[in-house]
């Protein structure tokens, strides 16, 4: 999928501008209360290792420099 694609397909896709790591804190901290994790475990939440992951299994796809589709499957 192109960027020019996924904005006319607008209503179908999730568009993330960032880096993948910015997504994958996103995504924890909309599913998790980051807050009210110790220190202990909230400190060694590897983002970037959660985003490689997302992108191995396809589950984001990188339409341009920073700019993610999150929700490729349904493509």
């Amino acid at each position: 999928m192109h960027l020019d694609e996924a904005i006319k397909r607008r209503d179908e896709v999730i568009l993330h501008r960032g880096s993948l790591a910015d997504y994958a804190y996103e995504l924890v901290s909309d599913v998790y209360p980051l807050d009210q994790l110790p220190d202990l475990i909230r400190n060694h939440i590897d983002y970037d290792s959660i985003a490689r992951d997302l992108e191995l299994n396809s589950e984001v796809a990188e339409l341009s420099r920073n700019i993610w589709v999150v929700n490729c499957h349904e493509l």
